[in-house]
């Protein structure tokens, strides 16, 4: 990360900071139950958009991307939204991600520590080998965080993975493999911190499970 990267991705935390709802960070995943879903109700959370579903946030507050098929599909694409978007969102993912900078926003790009678990450390992270995963360690780099909601990630494979449609080049026992390492990230967390699931239906049992209206209407 150069000098002015990292300058970028400073202010935007220090910005944060000073929001009313900073102290939780909504994670929103594509799962398949936020099919007509109204992304208005999060205009006033604090967001982090995965993959797609920066397209449909009105005001995401970070993005992280995993796959390396997905960013060279949208790469230029990506660009153009972030010219849309007021303020700029932090962006970021893992080291081994091609490197096609977009002129309108710099890239935060964490070094992996690893498969399972969290990495405290500030530049790595581990994978899971899931973008959700992959945020909630980002996320829990946030000094003043207290709280992560997950909203869309359902880790199930029904009629579609996405609230979108289908992704036919996904592998539908990708996420059998990858709900374990959840459950490692549940037995880490740091004291004071809890994540909250709120997706009717999510594989993913090892967190507190909350109504997803509720979830928005409390926090």
């Amino acid at each position: 990360m150069n000098p002015k990267e990292k300058q970028i991705y400073e202010d935007a935390l220090k910005e944060k900071k000073e929001l009313k709802q900073a102290k939780t960070v909504f994670i929103v995943g594509s799962g398949p139950s936020l099919k007509d879903f109204d992304f208005k109700q999060l205009t006033n959370k604090y967001t982090v958009a995965l993959n797609d579903v920066i397209y449909y946030l009105p005001n995401p507050d970070g993005f992280v991307f995993y796959d390396r098929r997905w960013w060279e599909r949208n790469y230029i694409r990506l660009d153009h939204r972030f010219t849309q978007l007021k303020p700029i969102p932090w962006a970021a993912t893992f080291d081994r991600t091609p490197r096609h900078y977009p002129i309108n926003y710099a890239i935060f790009y964490f070094k992996i520590g690893g498969t399972e678990g969290i990495d405290t450390r500030p530049e790595f992270v581990k994978t899971g080998n899931n973008v959700c995963h992959l945020a909630i360690n980002i996320s829990l780099k946030i000094p003043f965080i207290e709280r992560i909601v997950l909203i869309g990630i359902d880790m199930t494979y029904k009629k579609d993975r996405y609230f979108y449609g289908d992704d036919k080049s996904h592998d539908v026992h990708e996420f059998t493999r990858q709900l374990p390492y959840f459950e490692r990230i549940w037995r880490e967390l740091p004291e004071g911190i809890e994540i909250i699931n709120a997706n009717p239906g999510s594989a993913i049992d090892c967190f507190k499970k909350m109504d997803r209206e509720k979830a928005i209407e409390i926090y």
